[in-house]
């Protein structure tokens, strides 16, 4: 199995020479097993360069796992141009959002009053799926689970498997914590119902070490530093060194820290990079394989 990245970048597409090295498209990841088959995961602007070389050889038949429908993470579905070809097959898949399925979200997004082509002038046969948590049917050659992460809007984690090989796609993902008692003074909180909500939120943060374990790849969303952090809880995204927690208590092979930040740059990056590698070895991860996620790079697991 092999993985290859479109787009790493959080938020919106930062291009720039400042961004040339790791990239500046929003969330894409390309998986193949041994014998081709293809699931894409996410569907930000990354997705269109992808779509271009996929054009060389048709018909094309995928399945695309969405984490979630913000727009960093469908925006370049409408450029994804073997959409537009007829004989192929795309299967879509993502957790409902609200009272929307994810049909009506793509539709919404390529409404003709924002976008000049409609989702019913696409020619491919595309069949749209709203999902649970739990096991991901009818993927031709992978078996995929759906792990539900925290972010604002209902979204989920992918663990994708095939030939013996795993990868574990965070999408946008922060570490589980006691928002009931968010900006509550400590002597205002009654200790027993702290110890109750402490209690969900280390049994939901288990699960998704759980869904991690042991995986040869873990792409995760650490879009932020501890510095950082603390006027964005709640805002969905985990940071580095909750990345590095979460690689170390799930054993994971590798560790590719993504969906970086629009203003870091690439320099900021490297320099992240060095932080994290000696965070991760003081963490008892020295075993563990640690990169910056790079559009263009491609990982043979």
């Amino acid at each position: 199995m092999e993985v290859t990245f479109w787009g790493v970048r959080g938020s919106i597409a930062s291009p720039g020479p400042e961004t040339a090295k790791y990239g500046g498209n929003t969330s894409c990841y390309e998986v193949r097993n041994d014998a081709g088959d293809l699931v894409i995961m996410d569907a930000g602007t990354g997705i269109r360069k992808l779509g271009m070389k996929l054009m060389q050889s048709l018909p094309l038949k995928c399945s695309i796992l969405i984490s979630h429908t913000h727009w960093d993470h469908i925006q370049g579905f409408p450029f994804f141009i073997p959409a537009f070809v007829p004989g192929n097959n795309i299967d879509m898949y993502s957790p409902k959002q609200f009272e929307k399925s994810l049909e009506g979200v793509i539709s919404s997004q390529m409404d003709y009053s924002v976008f000049p082509v409609r989702t019913a002038e696409l020619s491919a046969d595309i069949k749209f799926h709203n999902i649970i948590e739990g096991p991901v049917e009818g993927i031709p050659g992978f078996e995929v689970f759906s792990q539900f992460v925290c972010h604002p809007v209902t979204s989920s984690g992918y663990r994708v498997e095939a030939d013996g090989k795993a990868v574990f796609y965070t999408g946008d993902h922060e570490k589980y914590f006691d928002q009931y008692h968010k900006g509550i003074k400590e002597e205002d909180i009654d200790p027993e119902v702290k110890a109750q909500m402490q209690a969900i939120v280390d049994v939901q943060n288990d699960r998704v070490i759980a869904s991690c374990k042991d995986v040869d790849l873990l792409i995760v969303d650490t879009m932020y530093m501890d510095d950082e952090y603390s006027d964005k809880i709640g805002w969905g995204h985990s940071t580095v060194e909750m990345g590095l927690e979460l690689g170390v208590a799930a054993n994971v092979k590798h560790l590719a820290l993504s969906h970086h930040d629009p203003t870091k740059s690439d320099d900021r990056l490297d320099e992240i990079l060095k932080y994290a590698r000696k965070k991760l070895d003081d963490m008892g991860g020295k075993h563990i394989e640690l990169s910056i996620a790079q559009e263009g790079k491609t990982i043979k697991l």
